[in-house]
């Protein structure tokens, strides 16, 4: 459930990740990082320069989310050794840490 909420937004059907980029932005991007790619084909630096502030969007949705599974997986391991070991209490924080 976690992961479908993550980029809810990014998944809908009108979402389109060039929609802030005119084509001046674009064309400026494949001549700045022309270096040595196959004439007629943009270099792959264009695509990374161009992509780099959408990732930037999509990374502390993220971490929230790595976050928020770490809580609940330490949740839930805690209270799977204190049922598992429920008759040896002294063992518990061992088993824990």
């Amino acid at each position: 459930m976690m992961f479908n909420e993550l980029y809810e937004e990014f998944v809908k059907n009108d979402f389109k990740a060039t929609k802030d980029y005119s084509d001046k932005e674009i064309e400026k991007a494949i001549v700045l990082h022309q270096g040595d790619s196959i004439p007629g084909f943009p270099s792959i630096d264009s695509f990374l320069y161009l992509i780099q502030p959408q990732l930037e969007h999509l990374k502390d949705p993220a971490f929230d989310t790595l976050a928020n599974i770490f809580s609940y997986l330490d949740t839930l391991s805690q209270k799977l050794v204190e049922k598992i070991f429920a008759r040896f209490p002294s063992v518990i924080d061992e088993v824990q840490e």
